[in-house]
């Protein structure tokens, strides 16, 4: 795969390289090949291919010679003639006249997005064999000098004429719903009800008799009928699910007609109901009367036609199909079904009471015994429930309990369910948020989507995680969220080991694999494993002994999913704060601040994870006491049992520096009234015999002092005299404590000179300070409202003066 992608890149940067004497030869040979080979030749398709690559990624545009844009153009309409042969369709090879049709198409497309001065106009004509392609060059030239707009009146009788073929009409009908969802006003209000008659046509007056087979030449040969998908005799009306070994025209435009009919339904009526109710005036014809009393009609007659499709497809559902492959088909037409009857509930709201019964009978019969056959239909039918439980008084809770229970649960590593679940969360957010306990009670798989996916979803989780986020969650999806890289690699284990049962094989070649295999079904590795990969939430912020868990799982470490993985839970760990920064009371702060201290000591071993994550925690920890300083005084416990072993510093000196910056800030009465000088004489006498030890340690230490470890010293020694200035009985000690370390690192051969000059140049500004306690306590304890600026604004201040004192004080 990724040899292709480098092999597309390559020819795509030759093609923009090219230079002009080089594009004008490619033009030159699919010219003469063109007007010379009897008849479309793999050579001429490679011609029609190179001059396509040029036009699409060529950085000098030159135009087509005349003669090569009409032969193209010729092709395109199906006119072409080589020279002195018959016009092309009978002896070329079907696959290679296709391709050379659709590169026509592109050509031409690429020739109008550059924007020529002269217009392309290839003439649309129905008893072509390329009109597929003519449509979508049309198509895709858009509004341009009014083409679209004759085209679409020419579209609106194709398929409103009996005797077309039915390849026409099914192309019509494509580009017909195409053009209403992007140029509205290009459909009138007749041709809506034109369109839409021809709609419920086709819905439902549909022939039940199987076509003979082609091949076969025998006459007067009794008809048999098409049948169900169990096998059965139809006994109702042809639709999508009815199966045939050969279809008539007017059995497939039945099932071009329903696989079109949502996105015309949400083109046409959705748009003009959505127009109508901001005010406007929907489709630019709405003023006539008599159009309007016919629209009227032609849309009720669609509706119920559509109604009542829909249900017989639904019931068809319901059976068992005859062949395996058949279960894909159903669960596709049960999908679209219900995903149309929901569409139907918004323009006619009369029919809810009908289709209600309908839609949660089908939702039982796919969910009974926790089945997970149909996910799509379910999540289909469970977004028909949040729409309309309301208004039928129905409790959607239990449907939505079983889905994302058990079938997230087991289907979360399907990459188009995921998205479609990740969809459905994004635009019910709101509802699923305030109105059920979806997102608090199954976070932890919700959250194995994004574990499977993380480059795929991590955008739209940047929206759902904080709607998952609340009092009671909070800290048990901190734990996640830091595990997520964990949860990935027990996933991948999880995936190997289902590999190995499926192939026992594969141990030979991947005997890492059998190694990890063999951790995941020990028993008594099993509660961590059961644990990171479960469900639900509420069974517990996280597990004991995390340590071992993330040593079980050290063998992933490198693998990309997981890396990638870490890389998501560093965003979404900003998002988290971010979001308990604005919602959060002071009780959960409480009781989330310790948990964040200990986790520093608690991160999965990927090379760098650790250090970004303390680098993030961090940052938190100061807006969390910036926001609540009365932490300072609640968690003073906590703090110091953190703080008064040294051993708990080793590698996350960055939480330690900003702890202990914390405790010199907020430790203030100006802060909180109950810091008080038995309080603050409690701290200072940790950090003493923590500042004395550092200072040891540093100095024994083999290896040369980091500039870490001159921070923390640093740090140490502005929070030792800001306590000293709160309590001033404390100032002796923290002069000669500053002097006597000063001193001893100022000696020691560790220190360079750059740093030694740091600290003892700190030291002396901090000793001089203190010799001046009511100096000290103004300039290390400033109010809180400092920041406002008043001290620089206020004349009868005495701030400049002490400043001034200050600076010949450390000078």
């Amino acid at each position: 795969m990724a040899a292709s992608v480098a092999t597309i890149r390559s020819s795509v940067q030759k093609y923009k390289i090219l230079s002009e004497s080089e594009i004008r030869a490619i033009y030159r040979n699919a010219e003469q090949s063109l007007k010379e080979e009897g008849e479309l030749t793999a050579a001429t398709v490679n011609n029609l291919r190179q001059v396509c690559l040029v036009l699409s990624y060529g950085t000098n545009f030159i135009g087509l010679p005349e003669e090569l844009l009409q032969s193209i153009v010729k092709l395109l309409c199906g006119s072409w003639t080589p020279s002195n042969t018959q016009p092309v369709g009978g002896r070329a090879n079907p696959l290679i006249q296709h391709a050379a049709v659709m590169l026509s198409s592109s050509i031409v497309q690429a020739l109008v997005d550059t924007g020529i001065e002269e217009p392309i106009s290839p003439t649309v004509n129905p008893k072509s064999q390329n009109t597929s392609a003519l449509l979508a060059t049309v198509f895709a030239m858009g509004r341009k000098d009014g083409r679209l707009s004759k085209l679409v009146a020419q579209m609106v009788q194709w398929i409103s004429t009996v005797g077309f073929e039915y390849k026409v009409q099914s192309s019509a009908l494509q580009y017909l719903v195409h053009t209403a969802n992007l140029y509205r006003d290009l459909v009138s209000e007749d041709q809506v009800f034109v369109i839409s008659s021809q709609f419920s046509d086709w819905l439902t007056d549909t022939s039940v008799e199987q076509t003979p087979n082609p091949s076969l030449k025998q006459k007067n040969r009794k008809p048999e009928m098409v049948t169900e998908i169990d096998g059965g005799d139809c006994d109702d009306f042809f639709t999508i699910l009815s199966l045939s070994q050969y279809y008539s025209p007017d059995q497939l435009m039945n099932i071009h007609t329903f696989s079109a009919l949502r996105s015309w339904l949400q083109a046409t009526f959705m748009k003009d109901l959505a127009s109508l109710e901001n005010g406007g005036q929907g489709s630019t014809e709405l003023s006539s009367k008599s159009v309007k009393k016919f629209s009227k009609k032609a849309k009720q007659a669609l509706l119920d036609k559509a109604c009542e499709y829909c249900l017989r497809v639904l019931d068809q559902c319901s059976r068992r199909p005859t062949r395996a492959h058949d279960a894909d088909l159903i669960h596709a037409c049960a999908t679209e079904s219900i995903l149309t009857l929901d569409l139907l509930c918004m323009l006619d709201p009369t029919l809810l009471q009908k289709l209600f019964p309908a839609i949660k009978t089908f939702h039982s019969s796919i969910t009974e015994g926790s089945s997970t056959s149909y996910p799509r239909a379910a999540l289909a039918a469970l977004q028909f429930f949040i729409n309309y439980s309301e208004n039928v008084v129905f409790n959607a809770q239990p449907a939505l309990d079983d889905f994302f229970d058990n079938v997230v649960t087991l289907r979360f590593s399907d990459p188009f369910f995921a998205f479609d679940v990740v969809a459905f969360l994004q635009d019910n957010l709101e509802k699923l948020c305030h109105k059920t306990f979806i997102l608090e009670r199954f976070f932890p798989s919700l959250l194995k989507i994004l574990a499977w996916n993380p480059r795929t979803f991590l955008t739209d989780y940047l929206d759902i995680l904080p709607a998952m986020t609340s009092q009671t969650t909070a800290i048990e999806i901190f734990h996640t969220l830091l595990d997520l890289p964990c949860t990935t690699a027990a996933l991948e284990l999880r995936k190997r080991r289902d590999l190995l049962q499926a192939n026992p094989n594969l141990g030979d070649l991947k005997p890492d694999w059998v190694k990890s295999a063999n951790a995941l079904r020990k028993p008594e590795n099993k509660p961590w494993f059961n644990f990171i990969l479960r469900s639900r939430g509420g069974q517990g912020d996280t597990v004991n002994k995390l340590h071992v868990l993330h040593s079980l799982l050290s063998s992933m470490c490198t693998h990309t999913r997981v890396l990638y993985t870490a890389e998501a839970a560093l965003v979404l760990l900003r998002v988290f704060f971010n979001t308990v920064h604005e919602n959060a009371d002071y009780d959960l702060m409480t009781h989330l601040l310790p948990i964040i201290i200990e986790r520093t000591a608690l991160v999965y071993g990927i090379h760098g994870y650790s250090k970004e994550v303390h680098s993030i925690l961090g940052e938190e920890l100061l807006e969390v006491f910036r926001r609540h300083p009365a932490l300072i005084v609640d968690q003073q416990r906590e703090l110091l049992e953190c703080l008064s072993t040294p051993k708990n510093m080793e590698g996350r000196e960055t939480i330690f520096i900003q702890l202990v910056w914390i405790i010199g800030e907020y430790s203030s009465m100006s802060h909180d009234q109950r810091c008080t000088t038995e309080l603050i004489q409690k701290y200072y006498e940790t950090l003493e015999a923590l500042f004395y030890e550092t200072a040891m340690t540093l100095q024994a230490s083999g290896d040369g002092i980091t500039t870490t470890s001159v921070e923390l010293v640093v740090t140490m020694m502005s929070t030792l005299a800001k306590l000293a200035s709160q309590c001033q009985f404390l100032i002796p000690r923290v002069i000669l404590c500053l002097t006597k370390v000063s001193q001893q690192m100022g000696r020691s051969s560790k220190v360079t000179s750059d740093e030694r000059a740091i600290i003892l140049n700190r030291a002396t500004q901090y000793v001089n300070l203190l010799k001046f306690p009511d100096i000290a306590g103004v300039i290390l304890s400033p109010p809180p409202d400092i920041l406002s600026g008043y001290l620089h604004k206020d004349t009868h201040s005495s701030s400049v003066l002490l400043m001034r004192a200050a600076a010949r004080l450390v000078e």
